[in-house]
């Protein structure tokens, strides 16, 4: 996928951001995710890879939306329905230049 198309973005998903508090010594602790934007996206899978050991297993899937301000390299995408979780792989990038579409790398959290 080098460009999206707006009318491929048929899944609707959250954009989240872990966040993280500091007790009273100071000491950092991941929270939890909070919901930074509803979007509308499209998935495209890549390849699947298998974990040994018990470990979860990932595919790797290129995910479209449209553009906006601020998405990280650190966030994830859950669907609307919430049974499939995704991280980016790294920062989402305007293809195009011209501030219309994001395009990101992402693995699906999926455990057996």
């Amino acid at each position: 996928m080098r460009s999206v198309q707006a009318g491929k973005l048929k899944h609707k998903a959250e954009i989240q951001r872990q966040t993280v508090t500091t007790d009273a010594a100071g000491h950092s602790a991941v929270s939890g995710w909070a919901k930074i934007a509803t979007v509308r996206v499209s998935l495209t899978g890549q390849t699947s890879r298998e974990a040994g050991n018990g470990a979860p297993s990932t595919i790797t899937h290129r995910i479209g939306m449209h553009y906006r301000d601020g998405v990280r390299g650190s966030d994830r995408l859950v669907l609307s329905q919430g049974s499939r979780v995704f991280k980016f792989a790294a920062p989402p990038s305007d293809p195009d230049g011209d501030r219309r579409f994001l395009i990101a790398d992402a693995i699906e959290e999926v455990t057996p």
